[in-house]
């Protein structure tokens, strides 16, 4: 599930940079193109995780909790930009986002099945 996510991640991710570079294409000197894609691929490439974690939901009908899902995606990309920026790691930047895309699914999938095994606790107490 971690790979699937993370490629939703990665198509979602990369549209969303795509778009970020061609919406910043002339400004900043030449520079604003690449601001525009690591911008895109910040925010996109959560979202893309949600996607994911939405489609084997519904799609691919794996039993799990939608909202602890996004709740931990959304606090692996933050910890991550956390740890990283107002903290000043000094981390090179291909491990700062190796974590990144690592650690978003990672936490995804986390959340994911902690929500199934409270619908699971649901449903005894029912009968």
């Amino acid at each position: 599930m971690v790979i699937g996510i993370a490629f939703t991640g990665f198509v979602i991710g990369g549209i969303f940079a795509l778009i970020g570079s061609l919406v910043m294409k002339n400004t900043l000197f030449g520079f604003g193109g690449m601001v525009g894609g690591i911008g895109g691929l910040v925010i996109g490439y959560p979202i893309g995780v949600i996607g994911g974690i939405i489609i084997f939901r519904y799609w691919i009908r794996y039993n799990g909790g939608i909202i602890p899902g996004i709740l931990g995606s959304l606090l692996g990309a933050v910890i991550i930009m956390v740890l990283v920026v107002p903290l000043k790691i000094n981390l090179p930047v291909v491990w700062t986002m190796t974590l990144y895309l690592v650690i978003t699914p990672l936490f995804g999938t986390i959340g994911f099945y902690l929500g199934r095994k409270t619908e699971r606790k649901k449903k005894h107490r029912k009968r």
